[in-house]
């Protein structure tokens, strides 16, 4: 019984130093896995952001546009008997 007990002692010490042994890898697994979560979430992230930064530039655009249109037309107005007087002489 003794001899037993002790052998069990004996195989709880070095399940226990196996056990101390491995923790940092399997820390190193756990986080790992968590950077693999992070970088998939990212992944599935990428598109949306591309799409909104289009969306972004697409719109500025637009906006200018609608600025230089309406700076052409101030300008052509202003300068409508100017281009009456040049028809009018060709």
């Amino acid at each position: 019984m003794t001899q037993q007990l002790s052998n069990e002692k004996g195989e709880l010490e070095t399940l226990v130093r196996r056990n101390d042994a491995i923790k940092p890898e399997v820390e190193r697994f756990r986080q790992r896995e968590v950077n693999a979560h992070k970088l998939r979430l990212c992944n599935l992230k990428k598109p949306w952001l591309e799409y909104d930064n289009a969306r972004n530039h697409y719109l500025q655009v637009k906006e200018q546009r609608v600025v230089l249109k309406k700076e052409k037309e101030a300008y052509e107005k202003d300068n409508e008997p100017l281009i009456k007087q040049i028809e009018y002489v060709f």
